[in-house]
């Protein structure tokens, strides 16, 4: 996918003497660091099943926000952290000596649609991340299917792209969909769509998003 970027996993990191948090892979291209760490699900099947808000905190304290034991997103946190600090070993600090750009991602063998949305997981997310002192870490939830066509036709651009949906005005969207409308493939927007407007539906999703987590 990114063929003129270094790639660093995390056997590779444990090789160079680093014994703190880290993640799955690293890409390293120039000033940019993608750093990946890898779940098989972000919500089980009773979460999926059911839409409880309760089962669905669960899930999000156990796979994608785990404050207690610092897995998730808070490896990816903790991470970037000890980059910026420089608490690396000098071997391992020396692979990030250029890096200036962080995008921190989540990536999910199983679909959340909107993940990356406020109204859905958003919010949760973030009370999960405030609550143990995480505060304005912009990361993103992708699935591997996006990834996939990211590196089909990002290309070698595609740490570009990367970038490009780390922004203000692309971030809440899905991989998918800032790929369709980078590309024109209609074919990559996914079927549901956020309800629009003063509805019920959105109403709805708002009120899930802002109820305040026991």
């Amino acid at each position: 996918m990114l063929p003129n970027a270094e790639i660093l996993t995390e056997e590779d990191e444990r090789r160079l003497g680093w014994k703190g948090k880290t993640n799955d892979v690293t890409a390293v291209s120039g000033d940019c660091a993608l750093l990946v760490e890898c779940k098989l699900s972000g919500l089980y099947v009773e979460a999926k099943r059911t839409a409880s808000l309760d089962a669905v905190v669960v899930d999000i304290r156990k796979q994608i926000a785990d404050g207690q034991d610092r897995r998730g997103l808070f490896q990816l946190h903790d991470k970037i952290a000890a980059i910026r600090s420089k608490e690396l070993p000098a071997r391992l600090q020396e692979k990030y000596r250029n890096v200036q750009r962080f995008f921190p991602v989540l990536l999910l063998f199983d679909e959340i649609n909107f993940a990356n949305t406020p109204e859905t997981l958003g919010n949760i997310i973030k009370v999960e991340l405030d609550a143990h002192g995480v505060k304005d870490f912009e990361y993103q939830i992708w699935h591997l299917e996006e990834l996939s066509w990211l590196a089909e036709y990002g290309g070698d651009a595609s740490m570009e792209w990367v970038s490009e949906k780390f922004s203000q005005k692309n971030k809440a969207v899905g991989l998918n969909s800032f790929i369709a409308d980078r590309t024109g493939k209609a074919f990559l927007n996914p079927p549901m769509y956020m309800p629009q407007g003063d509805t019920r539906a959105r109403r709805v999703f708002l009120q899930l998003g802002a109820k305040p987590i026991s």
